[in-house]
């Protein structure tokens, strides 16, 4: 075949040539077997890229797209090499990849053998593989194929040493984290990357054989820990162990079994621990019939007892002799249990017992799932006539005085009762504090400053005026009752008795001089207004002249309006309050011998309107001559009106 373009394919004996010519649009050749990835296709002279072929199932060929009529395709299938199976005598050096497909591979020699791996790069570097010895298997299930194995990788030391890595159960060994590391070092390391002795296990281990240790000493012990390395245990001696804190002894256990802990002995029927200091600690047995008795005596260095330390009597109570201190060695009260430095003293009236710590210090009391944990006070009369109990039946913590009465209760929901015991029975909207009973009056008293104040405030949070949005305040320099929604005074009263509602809905209004002339016949005609003397919350719209009630309530409104050019020979004139539920009216006959220059109207009502309800002011003259004025004078044609309740 010629006409190649680039390098033409020399035949080789390793290989296998077919052709084929290809009818239009055919994308699938079947050839006589090839192994896959072993395989160079060419279209009319042209090597085809292995992303324009598919060459997978051992047999077909197919393009990635069809060919033309009379395409000629060359398809050049390798043969790959396979080993005889016999044995090799000398030394045996392998390029590339060794596959042994039945059977084993086997190095012998009577003076030993060698199988070397050998990565021939002389620029390694750090943590570059070298080589190993895989262990496959091709089970099907999970991912497979499996492998186990052992690699050899440079360690840190740039290329020139090696650190011995073992997987199990691994994927792929060559890249996921090793089981276990053999370090350059010597050191052996399981499930831990870097070991820093001699073996270091990274997680629990189970041993169940012997386990032997060094002797150790004192500051370092043989059986030590990780993150504290001089606490432990080590060999004193022969026979005797030895336990280290702060690389200090604390403990010793001799072949006797006694018990040595500082200055204390336990055991061998030993009296007395004699230690450098000439002091020490003396148990002592009373077999007296009447009075038995243990006792732990401060004895000095001639063996003479000084101070009576500990009295464990025949009933189980004990007596000591000076204050006890429990992790302190100079208590602070009879009883000192302490957990850490807090800095302070103990006051002396009350060190009976002292609980100290440098953060948070406390103490529990564990009772019955029925029953009552308590702090009694007595005194000579009685042993308890103060106390805090906390029953554990139904979640209440009592603080009571006076033998029994129960002056605060808190419930398990936090409710607190002052001289009531179930503030819960209350209802729910207000039982976070119940003061009182039905046997007595009650009340709550602010005591404040003669020039401050006192306060009950409302809150609906804590920035700014969220924390006293509505208020009840008695302002002492002025004797002033305030009582304040939304962060306001909305009632004000002073020391004589004033009231004054800054805030009530009421309002003022006049025409400022500006006549409304001739006004029509025979319909309701609104008066309208352009100045206010006052208007309280802006409630009155000038607009359409007319006061809207901003709530519910009994407003007191009041309407004076002066006619001018009144014609006599009108049927009526009705002047009225119109409300959006109600009309308020007032009508007379101007029949009064002959035209009036002026008439005034005063109409003034009590009435009930709903949140948003409106009222204006409306004359309607009926019949007669258009000529009827409304005067505008500020003086005498006015409207007003206030919430009354």
């Amino acid at each position: 075949m010629s006409g190649y373009i680039g390098v033409q394919p020399v035949p080789k004996a390793t290989q296998r040539r077919e052709y084929f010519t290809a009818t239009n649009g055919q994308t699938s050749f079947s050839t006589s077997g090839y192994t896959p990835e072993y395989i160079d296709v060419y279209m009319n002279g042209v090597k085809l890229s292995p992303a324009d072929f598919t060459a997978t199932n051992g047999s077909d060929v197919v393009l990635g797209s069809g060919a033309a009529t009379g395409d000629l395709l060359q398809i050049i299938s390798f043969l790959p090499f396979s080993v005889l199976n016999q044995a090799f005598s000398g030394t045996l050096s392998v390029a590339g990849a060794v596959t042994a497909n039945a059977g084993d591979v086997k190095v012998r020699s009577t003076s030993g053998s060698t199988l070397e791996l050998t990565n021939t790069s002389t620029t390694l570097g750090d943590n570059a593989f070298v080589g190993g010895l895989a262990f496959r298997n091709d089970d099907t299930s999970g991912s497979p194929p499996h492998y186990a194995g052992i690699k050899a990788r440079t360690d840190g030391s740039g290329g020139t040493e090696m650190d011995l890595e073992f997987y199990a159960n691994r994927d792929k060994y060559e890249t996921d984290a090793p089981h276990m590391i053999l370090r350059s070092t010597g050191n052996l390391g399981i499930n831990i990357a870097d070991a820093s002795q001699k073996l270091h296990v990274g997680g629990n281990a189970i041993i169940t054989g012997l386990t032997r240790l060094g002797n150790g000493t004192e500051s370092s012990p043989a059986y030590q820990f990780v993150d504290d390395t001089n606490t432990g245990m080590y060999r004193s001696s022969s026979d005797v162990l030895g336990f280290s804190t702060g690389g200090a002894n604390r403990l010793t256990l001799n072949s006797t079994g006694a018990i040595f802990a500082g200055k204390i002995q336990i055991g061998n029927n030993l009296p007395m621990w004699s230690g450098a200091y000439g002091g020490g600690l003396f148990l002592k047995g009373n077999n007296a019939t009447a009075d038995r008795y243990a006792q732990l005596t401060i004895v000095d260095s001639n063996g003479t007892a000084t101070t009576s330390g500990l009295k464990i009597n025949n009933d189980g109570s004990a007596t000591f002799g000076g204050n006890v201190g429990i992790g302190e060695s100079v208590p602070l009260g009879k009883l000192h249990v302490k957990t850490a430095d807090s800095g302070a003293t103990a006051d002396g009236s009350a060190d009976e017992l002292v609980i100290e710590g440098s953060g948070n210090a406390g103490m529990t009391i564990l009772s019955g799932a029925s029953s009552s944990g308590s702090i009694y006070f007595g005194d000579s009369g009685t042993n308890w006539d103060g106390y805090i109990a906390y029953s554990q039946a139904n979640r209440k913590m009592t603080f009571g005085t006076a033998a029994g009465g129960g002056a605060v209760t808190i419930d398990s929901s936090g409710r607190v009762g002052i001289a009531n015991d179930s503030p819960g029975d209350f209802s729910s909207a207000a039982d976070d504090l119940v003061i009182g009973n039905s046997s007595q009056s009650s009340g709550i008293t602010i005591r404040s400053g003669t020039t401050a104040n006192g306060n009950i405030f409302f809150s609906d949070g804590t920035t700014g005026n969220e924390a006293y949005r509505g208020y009840v305040q008695y302002a002492h320099n002025g004797d002033i009752l305030r009582l304040g929604t939304a962060a306001a005074d909305r009632i004000v009263v002073d020391g004589s008795g004033a009231v004054t509602m800054p805030y009530q809905p009421a309002f003022s209004v006049h025409k400022n001089g500006t006549d409304q002339s001739n006004f029509a016949l025979n319909t309701d005609v609104v008066v309208t207004w352009t100045h206010s003397r006052f208007d309280q919350n802006s409630d009155f719209d000038f607009v359409n002249g007319r006061f809207t009630a901003p709530v519910t309530g009994k407003y007191q409104l009041n309407a004076n309006i002066l006619l001018d050019n009144i014609d006599a020979a009108a049927d009526y004139i009705i002047v009225f309050l119109a409300t959006s539920n109600k009309n308020y009216r007032f009508i007379f006959d101007p029949d009064l011998d002959g035209d009036k220059a002026y008439w005034s109207v005063a109409i003034s009502v009590l009435a009930d309107m709903d949140a948003n309800d409106n009222v204006s002011v409306k004359v309607n003259q009926g019949g007669g001559t258009q000529q009827t004025d409304i005067d505008g004078s500020s003086d005498y044609t006015t409207f007003s009106g206030y919430l009354v309740a």
